[in-house]
């Protein structure tokens, strides 16, 4: 009666979430990406929250190759890298973020290990709470442009800066339903060089929620969602829905507010490896001049103590 009592509350707090995101989503509409977006966002939790670290209760590695925009010349383009793991005792676990972008004649390099803490509870759920440290490179390659007026002072040179950010986060999780926030960016910083701003980083919030429901044997269904902000920005959501079958392959759909349309494909090859792919239909006005966007992600999970028994993985 008490796990009956704990999916009850958790159906309810996750329906109240889903209600309040697609209001904002609904109001709101994105006006600036500072941060690299990812449309698998369930399976790469660590981008955006140190508390993920350790969810797979094993060494897990995560990659994610993402073409945006295919077609638009200076699209961005995005690969992340992430692996983390418990530790022995289970209370402490570990985490390594890498993420490259480059859009236009812009790039940048984030590297963002990780520590969390996780408080185990006796309906097997796990509360994580995480902080992060961030070593960010910007670059600008201004002299491959073409200015207007020859000898622009402004283009005579390239750019890199480093800087450096932190972040923390909390993540509530069992075998079927999770729960996080996190400001990975908790401070403002500007790239800057003889106090001429280069650009700027804004604070960003997220908020992410996911249930698995039983749809009889083989069948099953996860509803999603992550909500991003950014200071000074309007807010963006995801709403997701991905249907699994006997644990062999995933078919979803996806919708990020007023500027694409998903389809996700995931296919279990075994117990410890997980490939997936998405493609973005573009529903902004930019929808003329692109194909869309492709993202591949690929998961493994190296089952070090085989006498663990391993759920399969929906987030």
């Amino acid at each position: 009666m008490k796990f009956k009592h704990m999916n009850f509350m958790y159906k309810n707090i996750f329906k109240s979430i889903i209600a309040i995101i697609f209001i904002l989503g609904i109001n709101n509409t994105a006006r600036a990406q500072q941060e690299a977006l990812s449309t698998q966002y369930m399976f790469n939790g660590l981008s955006v929250n140190p508390a993920y670290a350790g969810t797979h209760e094993d060494l897990s590695l995560t990659g994610i190759i993402r073409s945006q925009w295919v077609g638009m010349s200076g699209a961005p383009n995005t690969q992340m890298f992430s692996i983390h793991a418990p530790l022995r005792r289970d209370k402490v676990a570990l985490g390594l973020n890498f993420q490259h972008d480059n859009i236009g004649v812009t790039g940048s390099t984030v590297i963002s290990p990780s520590y969390a803490y996780r408080l185990h509870f006796k309906n097997e759920a796990i509360l994580s709470m995480g902080v992060q440290a961030s070593f960010i490179n910007h670059r600008s390659e201004l002299t491959a442009l073409k200015p207007e007026k020859p000898g622009d002072a402004s283009f005579a040179q390239d750019e890199n800066i480093w800087l450096m950010n932190f972040g923390f986060g909390m993540y509530y999780y069992t075998d079927k339903f999770y729960i996080g926030a996190s400001i990975p960016t908790l401070m403002d910083r500007n790239f800057s060089k003889n106090d001429v701003v280069q650009a700027k980083m804004d604070r960003h919030y997220y908020i992410n929620a996911g249930y698995v429901f039983d749809l009889g044997q083989d069948f099953k269904l996860m509803p999603s969602t992550m909500i991003r902000y950014a200071e000074g920005t309007y807010a963006t959501v995801d709403l997701n829905a991905t249907l699994y079958y006997d644990n062999l392959f995933g078919i979803g759909l996806s919708y990020r507010t007023k500027e694409s349309a998903s389809v996700l494909f995931q296919l279990y090859i075994n117990e410890e490896l997980i490939i997936g792919y998405a493609f973005d239909y573009v529903l902004s006005d930019i929808r003329m001049a692109t194909y869309g966007s492709h993202e591949i992600m690929v998961n493994y999970r190296f089952a070090f103590n085989k006498k663990r028994y391993i759920s399969p993985r929906y987030f």
